[in-house]
């Protein structure tokens, strides 16, 4: 098991933290726009003394950023339950800073006793707002949600549990937070050019009417990309599916086969029974025992690691994060007309897998919104009874509620915005 990174603070170097982040997003030239409703500011006002667990959906890479920047708007800390990769080497300034800004670590892919411990201690011993992004990875899509990980239901009932063992009446809640990405100009143009690029490196023009200067035909085009490198990559992986098999069944093949040869070159067997996402964290943990020099992380982060990676390593490591891409896609990726994100989404993942790098631009505005709160008080009771049960009935209420608004938040509501670059609004 990998070591535990302890929760831990520094209100000095947290509140300067706060202070240049606008120099820092400027530096990475994101100029991500929040636009916060007025019901998550109202919600955490109610919530200013309670301990909560904030729930947001996980659809891009900026995602902890934007919780980081929020928790200065509603002027709270927000704790952030962290993947222990993210780390890196525990002997580095990245990694201490993490820490002191209120990140913790869990380890993916199998039970983290250690973080199970300092959640739920965190939400008995005071108010403590942490951040849990209960789809357990970057999902890649704006309006869907992947299943959910295990375990932030658990830790919160387990928390009630032992708060009502000591006598002390506090409620405990759940917070879905809704992030949508939204352009707010039309990008089709850009869109039709970036699949463009990606059908001149694939070796083909589209056969489809493609002009320069529109966006038509955009999610076939998009589609086709798809197949033509779903089928370079099965030549090159041996692997061989059946001729009726729909688009999903292929990218389920080629991602089982993706974790089993990375299986094979670490000599270690997986339980067959266990989901794609869970495999590929178990793995992940596996590289992450000898180095961290596999993710795309500051130098810093690397500095005294115990182990380069050998180039086969790196090779294999790249396959994880390639079946990890490709976990949000299925049939549901094409059975609907596509708005400008989702298509946007789909190039980007093709730009990666075939250019290499990522460089349409993104979504700089991003809609915040919040569902009604959980009380986890409503199934202490339940809980007592019957575990398994009532931890599955508040994972399903969460997916739920959090489904609910993601789906309803749009552009016309009534918000609050604050600029990553320019400077935030503190709101108390």
């Amino acid at each position: 098991m990998l070591d535990f990174v302890e929760p831990a603070s520094s209100d000095v170097i947290l509140k300067a933290s706060q202070t240049l982040w606008p120099v820092y997003a400027k530096a990475i030239r994101r100029n991500l726009f929040l636009q916060v409703s007025e019901e998550v500011l109202s919600i955490f006002r109610a919530l200013k003394d309670r301990p909560v667990l904030i729930c947001p959906n996980h659809s891009a890479h900026e995602d902890p950023a934007v919780m980081f920047i929020l928790s200065t708007m509603v002027n709270e800390q927000f704790r952030f339950l962290t993947a222990r990769e993210s780390f890196g080497s525990r002997n580095t300034w990245y990694s201490k800073w993490l820490q002191k800004i209120g990140c913790y670590s869990v380890e993916r892919g199998v039970p983290d006793v250690h973080a199970f411990r300092a959640t739920r201690d965190l939400l008995i011993q005071g108010p403590n707002k942490i951040v849990i992004f209960p789809e357990g990875e970057v999902t890649h899509q704006n309006n869907y949600l992947n299943e959910f990980e295990n375990g932030t239901e658990h830790i919160g009932l387990s928390a009630v549990e032992e708060l009502k063992r000591e006598h002390r009446c506090s409620a405990i809640f759940i917070v879905p937070l809704a992030l949508k990405y939204k352009y707010v100009i039309d990008v089709r143009q850009e869109l039709a050019e970036a699949i463009g690029s990606i059908e001149a490196a694939l070796g083909y023009e589209s056969a489809l009417g493609y002009q320069k200067d529109s966006g038509q035909f955009l999610k076939e085009r998009i589609r086709s990309a798809f197949f033509v490198m779903l089928a370079v990559l099965e030549s090159a992986h041996n692997c061989s599916p059946p001729p009726e098999a729909s688009f999903e069944e292929r990218m389920t093949a080629l991602r089982a086969h993706l974790i089993c040869e990375t299986e094979c070159f670490l000599h270690v067997e997986l339980p067959k029974d266990l989901p794609q996402l869970h495999k590929i964290h178990m793995l992940k943990n596996n590289f992450a025992q000898k180095s961290w020099c596999h993710e795309d992380k500051p130098k810093f982060v690397h500095f005294r690691c115990s182990h380069c990676p050998s180039d086969l390593e790196r090779i294999y490591y790249r396959q994880l994060k390639r079946a990890t891409n490709f976990l949000a896609l299925g049939n549901h990726s094409f059975n609907h007309e596509l708005t400008q994100e989702e298509a946007a989404e789909l190039i980007s993942i093709l730009q990666q897998e075939i250019l290499g790098k990522v460089s349409l631009k993104r979504p700089e505005t991003i809609f915040i919104g919040a569902a009604p709160a959980i009380d986890l008080n409503d199934f202490s009771a339940f809980f007592e009874k019957d575990k398994k049960s009532s931890i599955q009935a508040v994972k399903l209420e969460l997916a739920h509620r959090l489904n609910e608004r993601l789906l309803t938040l749009e552009e016309n509501e009534r918000v609050v915005p604050a600029s990553f670059k320019n400077g935030l609004t503190s709101l108390s």
